[in-house]
């Protein structure tokens, strides 16, 4: 770890209790980068090129070597892969610190890597060095290719770093048709610059605190057809910006009731309570601290917000009476069924160290080497913490967090990234008694990915259906498997072993394809239809 004055931006006093990028930092991505139906990992680095892990069959093995992703030496932090081209093969999007770019590596099928960023208009060149954190995707026009939404989190205590350069939180749209895979800066044009609704949404002047967005999502939270943009952001910054269907956007924070003043760190959307729509949990900080003590900062430390969905574009706040609400100083967030009951669970990562002197020590005390959580729904609203009995309470500072099923056996498994330490790996033992189902989508006339698709499962006729939205689960500086998971109950419960039904409505089309009588315990692979 780093300290003063040897940080990489300076954003503390010289008095201060460490260097804050590095704190924070470390992601990992999830995709299968050579199409053999294993998911992959890259795993991002501050001091060395970042690492890609081939799943070779459960196996995990170092293929960075010779890929061209060993070329990269600048910080790395935040990554995400997706089909920005429509090729058929996922390419690599990589967030950087302490670098004046960001960095975009296309998949060239044979195992290998070209870094084309600046030709296709996603490096975001400029003279000051970059803070970025996380990497969405979505369609946001549906137009049927891949955008992104890039993240950037500033300080005010960097005044070189932040004054000449513009935030990089920004959306590309993807210039589809005419140039498959390159890229539009269109953040002031969609009406998603952060740096100017920050301030209309939450009063603080952008002059004196910079953007401090983390992560975000883009999703179609009112159902409309339209993928949304939700932010989650650091003094209060979280927005939510509402797609208009013309290629711009209307902010609603506020209006929604989605906004709040905490530190919102981490990010995740799925529909927790099973009533078909999308609820959004934001990690943040819970308890009491004295990191405040001798300089200035804005600490809001009343705990996670999970946000139930109404379905008429308005949120509610239930993360006290669901039982979320203490993840400590949080971080990654995840949703999973990780134990096949067919009910959404929760895990995030936590922890921070402000290491240094005694003091410093005795202001991150409450929050340092604190146990990680998983919360089992119960399907009553609440939730039940459980990660020290599940073996998942380990009480090293987390960052990025991403879930897998490694071994392909329908067990949902974990990897959390540590700053400054060897990442962790969680093999789900499971529920041996439960069914699972496990659905690979892919669009023609949508994006290739299928971002965006609607999958819905119903188990057993008269059982309750479950809905997933496909590559929605990008998170706190990474993203989890783009293959969607199902846990189906007691298999007792599926009649022949088999499901009711399996319906998948398309993002740009509207199209609909329904298969009915589906065996249990299987990867369905899904194909749009043709129009």
């Amino acid at each position: 770890m780093r300290y003063p004055p040897n940080c990489l931006f300076n954003e503390f006093i010289s008095t201060g209790p460490g260097c804050e990028i590095e704190r924070m930092s470390g992601g990992v991505a999830v995709g299968d980068f050579d199409n053999d139906g294993d998911d992959d990992l890259y795993v991002t680095r501050l001091d060395g090129p970042g690492t890609l892990v081939r799943n070779d069959d459960g196996n995990l093995v170092d293929a960075t070597s010779g890929s061209g992703l060993d070329q990269l030496t600048d910080r790395s932090n935040g990554a995400g892969w997706a089909d920005l081209d429509n090729d058929g093969d996922q390419d690599l999007v990589i967030t950087t610190i302490d670098s004046p770019r960001y960095y975009l590596y296309m998949n060239d099928g044979d195992g290998t890597f070209t870094e084309e960023a600046v030709s296709r208009g996603a490096a975001l060149a400029d003279t000051g060095n970059r803070a970025g954190f996380s990497v969405a995707f979505g369609d946001i026009n549906n137009d049927g290719f891949t955008d992104i939404h890039l993240t950037e989190w500033l300080n005010t205590y960097d005044t070189a770093e932040t004054t000449d350069n513009p935030n990089h939180a920004r959306m590309l749209r993807n210039r589809g048709t005419e140039a498959p895979g390159y890229f539009e800066d269109v953040t002031v044009a969609a009406g998603v610059d952060l740096a100017i609704t920050t301030e209309a949404t939450t009063g603080i002047s952008n002059t004196t605190r910079p953007i401090y967005s983390f992560a975000s999502a883009i999703a179609d939270l009112d159902g409309d057809g339209w993928a949304d943009l939700v932010v989650a952001g650091d003094y209060g910054t979280t927005q939510l910006f509402w797609n208009d269907g013309d290629g711009t956007f209307t902010e609603g924070t506020v209006p929604s009731g989605i906004g709040f003043r905490g530190n919102a760190m981490g990010l995740t959307v799925s529909d927790v309570d099973g009533d078909g729509d999308l609820d959004v949990f934001l990690t943040a900080i819970y308890g009491r601290s004295t990191i405040c003590q001798g300089r200035v900062c804005q600490i809001d430390e009343t705990g996670n917000r999970l946000f139930r969905n109404n379905g008429d574009r308005t949120f509610t706040q239930i993360q006290q009476e669901a039982g979320v609400v203490d993840g400590a100083w949080g971080w990654g967030a995840v949703p999973l069924d990780v134990n096949n009951d067919s009910l959404v669970d929760l895990a995030m990562t936590n922890g921070i160290r402000f290491d240094g002197d005694d003091e410093s020590r005795v202001q991150s005390e409450p929050y340092t080497d604190t146990a990680k959580r998983l919360w089992l729904n119960q399907g009553d609203g609440t939730f039940s913490e459980v990660a020290e009995q599940s073996g998942f309470g380990v009480r090293i500072a987390g960052s990025g967090l991403a879930v897998l099923d490694l071994e392909g056996n329908g067990q949902l498994d974990m990897v959390m990234i540590h700053p400054t330490r060897t990442p962790t790996l969680w093999r789900n033992e499971g529920n041996a008694d439960n069914g699972w189902v496990k659905v690979k989508v892919t669009g023609t006339d949508s994006n290739r990915d299928a971002i965006g698709a609607v999958v819905t499962v119903t188990p057993a006729n008269g059982s309750r259906p479950q809905t997933q939205h496909v590559g929605i689960n990008s998170h706190f500086l990474g993203q989890s498997s783009r293959t969607v998971h199902f846990g189906l109950g007691p298999r007792t419960s599926l009649p022949d072993g088999k499901i009711a039904e399996i319906r998948v409505r398309f993002p740009a089309t509207g199209r609909e394809i329904v298969l009915t009588d589906v065996p249990a315990d299987g990867v369905v692979e899904i194909n749009e239809p043709a129009g």
